[in-house]
């Protein structure tokens, strides 16, 4: 296909010319010099396999040009894809071997020129048919292949998709359709070319069919022994009386005669292979054109085929074990476990080791880093299995431990975990600073993956987690517990205090926790002063931390609980009091509230003390305020009625006061309700304002408060319009769906509620229709209407739940996809209603009267029958209630095409139709008339007749060998017509070793004896055939009569002659197309060769027609006088 000059010595010898002329003329001297190095062809493509020549081209500054092919050095920048050559033969010729690019290179004097060849794909290069001549016998087959050789020189098996023909199918066809394409039938005998063609390649093969007969048939390989499970193929060879033998293997009929034991294949692409399937004994047989062979086949126990181990790949750490299972297959498909019975063994113990110990077989211990290959033996078999790749890698973290594994953490404080990791070969490492920690439970304690602090625990909130450490795919956990803060130290208040001697101040033990909260802890410490001879602190209940002075002089006051205390110093002084102040200074208070006083003594150094809870509280007015002394409220004012009164306070002789006014009671607070509120989009609610105050009683100032909404588009709300104003202050109108506050405001006191405005609700339901007659049994759809708060109005019929008050007369749908459909049952009235959400609809009435014909169904529908048969049809009413009854013998039946059948109305056939000729007709059934007719139709097809039985010409006949004998087949239909099929049937014989019968067109029904004997024809025209025998004869013609006789026609007139046979055994055969017809005066009549004679020019004339068969001593004639009128 392609086809490359290799100019490499006529290059060769040209460059030497060139540089022996160039060196003769001072050539590469001067100010001539080399500019660049060109090679071509450029950008080149060709296939695979095939040979490219470049050429290199020297350019030179004075524009000459030198081919420098010969002396250039070359490269392929892939070699894979092309490779060329540098030696001195073949300089600059390229190899194309796999698809790709590669640059292509010549260097030559310091200059480097490059091109692109591309390599595609190979081609083919020529087509092989093999085998390129066979001989068969007629009726016996042949496989041929095709095989493609490319231009890579790769050869392919193109057999399958090469296009197949033959050019002579009257000796051999070839099959073309998969999966038979190359196999080729010897159909006469002679010489046919076979020819395949694949890509525009043509391969030929010679096939030459013979007329030889099958003498005999044999069966190979003979008696063979096969394990179960294994197949054997079987060959068939026939011999022929030419003495040449021919394998018949997929044209033999294969048996076997213990089909358990071994089968063997029909199938076209496996005929002849046996499959042992059981232990025991089995003939297998060859039938072929009536020769019969077998041989005998024993089938014995299954036996190892080969064995797979597993895994076939792995990669296991340094250090582990990696166990290994060897299964046998054996030749009947069974497996078993053979791990323990085969020898293990592997390629580098140094990798690892594996076991064919008891117990451990096939168990490989790894050693060190490596690759190592693990394969198993059968002793007893010597078979040796897969080969398994181990590859060991460094040593494999197996797990981590945190240590500590429990721990109890107080909230607050921090602890540092430990995290160990533990390897495949046993040794360990610290992994805290390389692992990622984690906490279950962020919300008890965080962990730390900061560089420095990796591992610490602060504890957050009391509870249990889990502290994670993870590396390398291991994790590994310890259980945290966080218990409450403890304390961490006390703080004692006041600090760094003076106190007169003879005074008491109140001491505060504050708890400060490891979780950084502080507590109070002043009545649970114990209390202690470092010198009770200057001042004393009390443990009584009701009196924790009270310190007394006792006399001037210096100690501390310490607060201890547990293990942990705090303390502060106290200076006890002899100061005496000078005064009492009581403050606030005249205050004002509300009737029915209360104030706090505070009573400040000052001493003689000038230091103030707080003496409100050491003083003796008075009122001067207890009918207007009065004063507490009882601990923890000593100086606390309350309010009884309103006027003016003096509060003192006492201690020692000294005392302060103040007055205190009572005023009248004021509004303190503002409550809304309901609180919170919902009202439905487009209704109206009711809210109240109630105002409480400082003497405890409320009123309603719903009226006097002023009223708004946070959102007016959600919801409005109205404030008193006065007298003369129908407006209600406080009534909240739903605007759309949403929420907003509803404030109420009076003085300087405000109260509020949220509002939430919900979806419309239902206000009335409306049914439709809101009466309605039907007929009993026919069924009623009501719709459902709401009308919403909002005015809008919505389809409810699905949401709704209805209900009939009759559900003897009718009985209304409340399932999904049904809901309000009534359903009636019985004559009366029936009141529908629909309820939802507490609303019902008024009722709608629904009467039922008696029921009413609805439909009529014809069956059976779309019927086909064939012309001249019948068909029953039925007509079945359908009433308003549902129920049916078969109306076929009082309906009017009719058919919309009588030429195409008809239908009876008679008693007693009524609805049976009678099809009369292909076509289409509507049949119907028809109750009552005008108005209140009630129809039903189908359509009826009348197919052509059916046929029913074919009758078949000649029966039983005979036929001598050299004779063709035409059939004729005549159909006889259900309508009682016939007319001739024998070009429509299909004909078969049913042995071809005696007889062929055509079923190409022009020649169907053509019987061709093949050889003496019998045999059956078939004629079958869908389900329908017929037989009939006949008999090939050596019988010889004896003579020929001719019909008719002694004829005579006139002038443009036409004559068919027919030639009759009798044989040697008496038996005649219509000989009018087998014979060779003449006329003896053509000037009176001429004769075509089917016996037709045509009258002549010449009147009143006779000729002789003749019909001969055979030729000289064999032939045969009969004669007839045809006579020529005007």
């Amino acid at each position: 296909m392609f086809e490359f000059i290799d100019r490499a010595r006529s290059r060769a010898v040209l460059a030497a010319t060139m540089l022996a002329l160039m060196t003769a003329c001072g050539g590469g001297g001067g100010s001539t010099r080399l500019e660049a190095i060109e090679v071509t062809p450029a950008a080149s493509s060709t296939p695979a396999g095939t040979t490219v020549p470049f050429v290199a081209t020297a350019l030179y500054s004075d524009d000459s040009r030198q081919d420098v092919t010969a002396t250039a050095t070359w490269t392929s920048g892939s070699t894979s894809v092309a490779t060329i050559s540098d030696a001195a033969a073949d300089k600059g010729l390229a190899q194309t071997l796999t698809p790709g690019t590669t640059a292509i290179s010549a260097s030559f004097e310091g200059k480097v020129g490059t091109t692109t060849l591309t390599v595609t794909n190979a081609v083919i290069r020529s087509l092989a048919i093999s085998p390129t001549t066979a001989t068969i016998a007629k009726g016996t087959t042949r496989a041929f292949s095709a095989l493609a050789t490319f231009t890579d020189n790769r050869v392919f098996d193109v057999t399958a998709d090469a296009t197949w023909s033959s050019q002579n199918a009257a000796v051999a066809t070839v099959s073309d359709a998969r999966p038979d394409k190359g196999l080729a039938i010897g159909v006469g005998v002679g010489t046919a070319r076979l020819l395949a063609a694949y890509e525009g390649v043509t391969g030929q093969a010679d096939l030459t069919v013979s007329a030889a007969a099958v003498t005999g048939l044999a069966v190979t390989p003979a008696d063979l022994s096969k394990p179960k499970g294994t197949t054997q193929q079987y060959t068939a060879m026939a011999s022929f009386s030419d003495s040449t033998t021919q394998d018949v293997t997929a044209d033999a009929n294969w048996s076997s005669s213990a089909t358990a034991v071994a089968s063997v294949s029909n199938e076209a692409a496996s005929k002849g292979k046996a499959i042992a399937v059981a232990e025991g004994a089995a003939e297998i047989g060859a039938d072929y054109r009536g020769f019969a062979a077998k041989t005998g086949l024993t089938v014995t126990p299954a036996v190892l085929q080969s064995i797979q181990i597993t895994p076939s790949a792995s990669s296991v750490a340094k250090g582990l074990v990696q166990a290994y299972v060897a299964t046998g297959v054996y030749t009947d498909g069974s497996t078993v476990d053979l791990t323990s019975t085969v020898t293990w063994s592997s390629s580098s113990s140094a990798v690892a080791d594996i076991s064919n110990a008891s117990g451990s077989n096939g168990k490989a211990t790894t050693n060190t880093v490596g690759v190592t290959t693990i394969s198993a033996i059968d002793p007893a078999t010597q078979i040796v299995s897969n080969s398994a790749t181990l590859t060991v890698t460094t040593e494999a973290l197996t797990r981590i431990e945190i240590t500590p594994a429990t721990l109890n953490l107080p909230k607050g404080n921090t602890q540092s975990f430990t995290a160990t990791g533990f390897y495949t070969d046993n040794s360990r490492q610290d992994l805290t600073k390389s692992a990622t920690w984690a906490v279950a439970d962020a919300a008890i304690a965080d962990v730390s993956n900061s560089a420095s602090t990796r591992g610490l625990v602060a504890a957050k909130a009391s509870g249990s987690t889990l502290v994670t450490a993870s590396f390398e795919g291991q994790s590994g956990s310890a259980t945290l517990t966080v218990t409450d803060a403890v304390l961490s130290s006390i703080q004692v208040t006041p600090a760094s205090a003076r106190l007169a001697s003879g005074f008491t101040r109140q001491y505060t033990a504050t708890g400060v926790f490891s979780d950084n909260s502080t507590r109070d802890l002043t009545t649970s410490v114990t209390w202690s002063s470092t010198a009770t001879a200057f001042a004393t602190v009390s443990n009584a209940a009701d009196s924790q931390g009270l310190v007394n002075g006792v006399s001037a002089g210096t100690t501390n006051i310490v607060a201890t609980s547990g293990s942990i205390s705090g303390s502060t110093p106290l200076t006890v002084t002899a100061a005496t009091l000078s005064s009492i102040s009581v403050t606030p200074t005249n205050p004002t208070i509300p009737l029915g509230t209360t104030t706090q006083l505070t009573a400040i003594g000052t001493f003689s150094d000038n230091s103030t003390q707080d003496l409100s809870t050491q003083a003796s509280w008075s009122s001067s007015a207890t009918g207007v305020a009065t004063v507490s002394n009882t601990k923890g409220t000593q100086g606390k004012v309350t309010s009884q009625s309103t006027g003016n009164a003096t509060i003192t306070a006492a201690l020692k002789g000294v005392d302060g006061a103040t007055r205190v006014t009572v005023s009248a009671a004021t509004l303190t607070k503002l409550t809304v309700t309901p609180n919170p509120a919902s009202v439905a989009k487009g209704r109206t609610l009711q809210m109240t304002a109630t105002g409480t105050y400082s003497d405890n009683t409320t009123a309603d100032i719903t009226a006097d408060a002023t009223w708004s909404s946070s959102d007016t588009t959600i919801a409005t709300v109205t404030n008193d319009g006065g007298v003369f104003s129908s407006t209600v202050a406080g009534q909240v109108s739903g605007v759309k769906e949403g929420s907003a506050t509803v404030s109420a405001v009076l003085g300087s006191v405000t109260g509020s509620a949220p509002l939430t405005v919900t979806s419309a609700v239902l206000n009335s339901i409306a049914v439709t229709p809101a009466t309605r007659s039907v007929a009993q049994g026919v069924s009623v759809q009501y719709t459902a209407i709401g009308t919403y708060s909002d005015s809008t109005t919505a389809d409810i019929t699905k949401s709704v739940t209805w209900a009939s008050d009759a559900s003897a007369v009718a009985t209304i749908s409340n399932a999904t996809g049904s809901n309000g459909l009534a359903s009636t049952s019985a004559v009366g009235t029936a009141r529908i209603t629909a309820q939802s959400a507490g609303v019902t609809s008024p009722a709608a009435t629904l009467t039922v009267t008696a029921k009413t014909l609805s439909s009529i169904t014809v069956t059976p529908a779309t019927p086909t029958i064939p012309s001249g048969t019948t068909q029953q049809f039925t007509a079945t009413a359908r009433y308003s209630d549902n129920s049916t009854a078969d109306l076929t013998a009082s309906v009017t039946w009719a058919s919309s095409s009588t030429s195409v059948a008809d239908v009876s109305n008679a008693s007693g056939t009524k609805g049976l139709a009678t099809s009369k000729s292909a076509g289409q007709t509507t049949i119907s059934a028809t109750s009552g008339t005008g108005n209140t007719a009630v129809s039903g139709s189908t359509v009826l097809t009348v197919s052509s007749a059916a046929l029913q039985r074919i009758n078949l010409s000649p029966l039983n006949a005979s036929v001598a060998l050299g004779y063709t004998l035409q059939y004729r087949a005549v159909g006889e239909y259900a309508d009682g017509s016939s007319k001739d099929v024998t070009a429509e049937v299909s004909w078969t014989v049913f042995n071809d070793a005696v007889a062929n019968i055509s079923n190409a067109s022009g020649t169907k029904g053509l019987l061709s004896p093949v050889a003496v004997g019998n045999t059956t024809v078939r004629a079958t025209l869908g389900s329908v055939e017929s037989v009939t025998g006949v008999t090939v004869t050596n019988a010889t013609l004896r003579s020929v009569d001719v019909t008719p006789k002694n004829a005579s026609f006139g002038a443009g007139d036409t004559l068919q002659f027919k030639a009759v046979g009798t044989f040697s055994d008496s038996s005649t055969l219509d000989l009018t197309r087998q014979v060779s017809w003449a006329s003896s005066n053509t000037n009176a009549a001429t004769i075509d060769q089917a016996g037709l004679a045509t009258a002549g020019g010449s009147a009143l004339t006779s000729t002789t027609i003749s019909a001969t068969r055979g030729t000289g001593v064999n032939a045969v004639s009969g004669s007839t006088t045809l006579s020529r009128g005007f």
